[in-house]
């Protein structure tokens, strides 16, 4: 379990180009992706990106999944 908490940051960079897609879709599974792995701490600095958007998400999405996994990034404490 270490040595996938390890490649968060790797996986993370892999993620991060999908994040300022022009389609929705894309955009919106790039951050419900990225919002678990931004827990590492070499990604913390990311954080408060990563809130807006999820923000943003909450504002607009009416995808009841993604919805959910937005609220609960935002609502659980980290690390």
């Amino acid at each position: 379990m270490r040595a996938l908490r390890d490649l968060r940051p790797v996986l993370y960079k892999a993620v991060a180009p999908f994040l300022e897609h022009t389609d929705a879709a894309v955009r919106d599974a790039a951050l419900i992706t990225a919002l678990p792995l931004a827990e590492h701490p070499d990604l913390t600095q990311r954080q408060d990106h990563l809130a807006d958007q999820a923000h943003r998400l909450l504002s607009t999405s009416v995808n009841r999944h993604h919805r959910n996994r937005a609220l609960d990034a935002l609502t659980t404490p980290g690390p």
